[in-house]
């Protein structure tokens, strides 16, 4: 089942310059395997973004 959360895009400052900033948090990221101090990967793919665990075997 296709589930929605929806978020919005703050900002950081970063020499000088206001930049995007894309925080996500709860249990629903947990509940998929995204827990703290795990690695993921950000895939770009057209007008989306991607966000994978690698694959079990690929971990570095």
């Amino acid at each position: 089942m296709l589930r929605h959360h929806s978020h919005t895009v703050s900002s950081i400052e970063y020499k000088g310059q206001k930049l995007p900033l894309i925080r996500l948090s709860g249990k629903w990221l947990e509940r998929k395997g995204f827990k703290p101090g795990c690695k993921f990967e950000v895939f770009e793919l057209f007008d989306s973004l991607v966000i994978s665990l690698p694959c079990k075997g690929e971990e570095k």
